[in-house]
């Protein structure tokens, strides 16, 4: 339901799960991600909301009107024909004034488990502008605004992590004695001594065996 939950820091709760430092339940994936910072234990409770375990924060990419035009694209084929793609692309339309970046990407993943599969679409765009430079101030940098967004959708059955188990052996193996003498108004016929192979001797049929 939640692998991302799956985890404990200092052998405390699982930590909480921010993206830009705001709380969030959409799972971390490295094709928008610019970096990983984790605030351990408790401490992370004096710097805004935390779990006593801390803080994991994915930080996503960023666009920057000094990061110039550049791009990025990847493929990843695996066993039971199961692939990924993404894309990374960062240009500057604006000169030193507006930067935009967008990422994509899409994963087909099999399962050898059948049939367990997971399949994860996501759109992600960013932007940065300039809104003043503030050249004439010793003060002030430059004034700017930042955004970004979103868009996805993950379907898919998961994997069954409980493995099988037999019911139908027990099923047919002879009740116990001191299990059946706790049931009110069962009368345990003489010649039944408990789950043994004597007890299956019937003195009219003889040994019976399913």
């Amino acid at each position: 339901m939640n692998p991302q939950g799956s985890q404990r820091v200092r052998g405390l709760a699982e930590a909480s799960l921010t993206r830009n430092f705001f709380l969030t339940d959409i799972p971390f994936d490295g094709y928008n991600t610019d970096r990983l910072d984790i605030s351990r234990g408790a401490n992370s409770l004096l710097f805004g909301v935390g779990a006593p375990g801390g803080v994991i924060n994915n930080g996503l990419h960023q666009a920057s009107v000094d990061g110039g035009k550049r791009g990025e694209f990847s493929v990843r084929i695996g066993e039971r024909n199961s692939h990924r793609e993404t894309v990374d692309y960062h240009s500057v339309l604006v000169e030193d004034r507006l930067a935009v970046r967008f990422s994509g990407l899409y994963e087909d993943t099999v399962y050898k488990q059948r049939p367990a599969f997971e399949l994860d679409k996501r759109l992600y765009g960013a932007f940065e502008a300039v809104i003043f430079e503030n050249e004439g101030s010793e003060f002030f940098g430059r004034t700017k605004l930042r955004g970004n967004i979103e868009a996805g959708s993950m379907h898919g059955t998961p994997p069954n992590v409980v493995p099988p188990t037999d019911g139908f052996s027990s099923f047919f193996v002879p009740p116990d004695i001191a299990a059946l003498s706790q049931v009110p108004g069962v009368v345990i016929p003489g010649y039944y001594t408990g789950n043994t192979p004597d007890s299956r001797s019937h003195p009219d049929y003889g040994y019976t065996e399913w």
